[in-house]
């Protein structure tokens, strides 16, 4: 969900670093959003999601700061605020809906063809 606007905030004081840079620092990193990001980015040939991707992509991502002698620490969040909870349920909600009324089309689809 992340913090809205951030980045707009963010943005004026942010520049890109070269890995190179970070050697011997420590960096944070919040551990939750790289395992979304591999368990939804992470797919074998048939698109369904890849076994362990989470494990895989930590491993690999871990491996390379290690390399380049980056200290990472990892964060973890805490309990989920109750706006995130209700963002998520929306969202949820919001993803049923869309997929029921997928099947319905597909539904009507089908029969006007026959």
């Amino acid at each position: 969900m992340g913090v809205h606007n951030l980045w707009k905030i963010l943005h004026p004081a942010g520049r890109r670093v070269r890995l190179e840079e970070l050697r011997n620092k420590r960096i944070a990193i919040d551990i939750s959003i790289w395992i979304n990001q591999f368990i939804k980015a992470m797919r074998d040939k048939q698109g369904r999601m890849m076994h362990n991707a989470h494990l895989v992509g930590l491993f690999s991502r871990i491996c390379k700061l290690l390399y380049h002698h980056i200290k990472p620490v990892f964060v973890f969040d805490g309990v989920v605020p109750e706006i995130k909870k209700r963002t998520t349920a929306k969202r949820r909600k919001q993803r049923e809906k869309s997929k029921e009324l997928a099947g319905n089309v597909s539904r009507q689809l089908i029969l006007q063809k026959a």
